[in-house]
């Protein structure tokens, strides 16, 4: 399975005032230069509600997409050296609030530590 980027929406959205004309589409991304795999993100999910993701999740080959680019990245460096910008959420906390998202929309209770 490929290594996948995640960035929480707020932080992309607050990256328009910090860039404010000072990038050109090809002079930066606005990332967070970090990957997570599915089973890195299956690994904090369940353990944040204290369970064994590998009793719940199962992989099937025949999802797997056959033409799979194996690492995907965004290179937040320009951003991050002409901006001073970067992320403001880590990877556990973007799990969390989407874990509390569905959680809440299901009408489940809401206590992810």
């Amino acid at each position: 399975m490929g290594i996948r980027e995640g960035v929480r929406r707020g932080d992309v959205a607050d990256a328009p005032a910090a860039t404010a004309g000072r990038l050109r589409d090809r002079d930066g991304r606005i990332a967070t230069g970090e990957m997570h795999s599915v089973r890195e993100l299956c690994e904090v999910a369940f353990g944040l509600v204290g369970l064994d993701w590998q009793r719940y999740v199962r992989i099937d080959a025949k999802y797997l997409r056959p033409t799979e680019v194996e690492e995907l990245c965004g290179d937040a460096s320009k951003a991050r050296e002409r901006l001073d910008w970067q992320a403001g959420t880590t990877f556990r906390d973007l799990v969390r609030l989407m874990l509390e998202h569905d959680l809440a929309d299901a009408g489940l209770p809401v206590n992810v530590p």
